[in-house]
């Protein structure tokens, strides 16, 4: 598929960033980042702030990056976490995104011992019980339907999703964050969560989206913590049955199409 928006790997990245509204004057700090799969990601250092930039790679990416500024806008003032604060410039036409750096430690970069697991599994079971209830009618802009959003993502890699076994998930009209892992949570030093990532897809679909997204990404004793918290603050049994399914499927997209995509090629 081309695209006249996303990035690829030959555009001169540095001389974009010099030349953006935050940097341009400035002496600046220019360092590629370990993270973003669906982004080329760039630290950059300004005065005394950090900032984060993000140059989409795929079509999904670029094309959502007005809306995940409207989800963040609105989110931020309904919970204590901090979000990022996207600005949005253009080069060749193509829309990239910046924002002053969220102060934390990525999560899949902290190890954690089992007392730590539950209270960090306490506190973001509170973030998304936040986000699931959060009703329809106070959001001013629409929302993507899960389903929308994974056809949408899936596109990119001419990847044609199975939802049978999800189907009636999908079709389910809770309010999630779409991407609830541990690369999108960032700690503070006592490892309690401080911010929150990528709200790209969020979207309109079942709660085990979310949960599935934190289970396939971690491994136990976590898992089975974070799923006896929820069940303890939210008074819902979680049914393993739909929670595997989530999981299955995920595990086919990502790990059997995603990964090997962004991988190959321009991507790499």
């Amino acid at each position: 598929m081309v695209s006249q928006y996303f990035f690829s790997k030959d555009f001169d990245f540095i001389n974009i960033i010099q030349q953006s509204q935050v940097c341009r004057g400035h002496t600046i700090g220019i360092t590629l980042s370990g993270h973003g799969k669906s982004s080329f990601c760039y630290f950059v250092k300004v005065c005394d702030k950090e900032y984060v930039f993000k140059f989409p790679r795929t079509d999904f990416s670029a094309n959502t990056i007005h809306y995940e500024k409207k989800v963040t806008d609105f989110v931020r003032n309904l919970v204590s976490l901090s979000l990022p604060n996207i600005s949005i410039e253009y080069a060749d036409n193509r829309p990239f995104a910046f924002y002053q750096a969220l102060a934390g430690n990525n999560m899949s970069d902290v190890a954690l011992d089992e007392a730590e697991c539950h209270h960090l599994s306490a506190e973001l079971v509170q973030f998304i019980k936040k986000i699931h209830s959060v009703p329809h009618a106070k959001i001013p802009f629409d929302v993507l339907s899960k389903k929308r959003s994974i056809e949408l993502f899936c596109r990119d890699f001419n990847y044609i999703p199975s939802f049978g076994n999800v189907e009636e998930l999908l079709e389910e009209n809770t309010l999630i964050h779409g991407d609830f892992h541990r690369s999108n949570i960032l700690l503070d030093n006592d490892k309690k969560p401080c911010g929150i990532l990528d709200f790209a897809t969020f979207s309109t679909g079942s709660i085990y989206f979310d949960l599935g997204q934190m289970v396939f990404s971690m491994t136990e004793p976590f898992n089975s913590i974070f799923l006896n918290e929820y069940e303890k603050v939210t008074g819902i049994s979680v049914n393993k049955d739909k929670l595997q399914r989530v999981v299955s499927f995920l595990d086919d997209m990502i790990n059997g199409h995603y990964l090997p995509f962004i991988t190959r090629g321009q991507y790499v």
